[in-house]
């Protein structure tokens, strides 16, 4: 527990005894994890949405908040932390593509028909940085969803992003 006495904060140690708290701890600000998500009414990412911030898009089910075809698209910037090859994966339903820094990674089906279309896995040589991200997604039902990446240090797997290489874009 903290508390403010005196223009100061205090927090009892492990002893019960009152110990001050650094000021710039008290100021520190946690950064957001996540991307923004719009959803679309319709499976073209067209006309009007609703947005969010979303913790992460992956390996869930998915409670849309429209019912019938619809689009979504997650936007914000992933951090990359160690040079290498990076492919990225978009598991679920109908349509999906995903682009990192500008550069197409993945494409699962066409938009306008049934799955039938994966386009050959694209391997990503990356700097560390920061780099803009984009993941579309269509479906004419709720799916199941999973993003997953293959990094330099994930052995040959496909692994889930670390939600704190994600930051959302704070404008809708």
């Amino acid at each position: 527990k903290v508390t403010e006495s005196g223009g100061r904060f205090w927090a009892l140690g492990y002893d019960s005894k009152a110990v001050p708290v650094p000021g710039e701890l008290m100021l520190r600000q946690l950064p957001m994890a996540g991307l923004t998500q719009r959803f679309y009414a319709g499976a073209k990412f067209q006309g009007p949405y609703s947005a969010k911030i979303d913790a992460v898009p992956l390996g869930r089910w998915i409670d849309w908040p429209i019912s019938g075809p619809f689009s979504c698209v997650w936007t914000g910037k992933i951090r990359i932390e160690q040079a290498g090859d990076y492919s990225f994966h978009f598991n679920g339903p109908n349509f999906s593509d995903i682009e990192v820094g500008g550069r197409l990674a993945e494409r699962h089906g066409k938009l306008d028909a049934p799955l039938d279309t994966r386009l050959p896995q694209k391997v990503l040589s990356l700097r560390p940085g920061v780099y803009p991200i984009k993941v579309r997604f269509a479906a004419t039902s709720q799916p199941y969803i999973e993003l997953l990446w293959t990094a330099p240090d994930s052995a040959g797997k496909q692994v889930m992003i670390p939600p704190r290489l994600l930051e959302p874009e704070l404008h809708f």
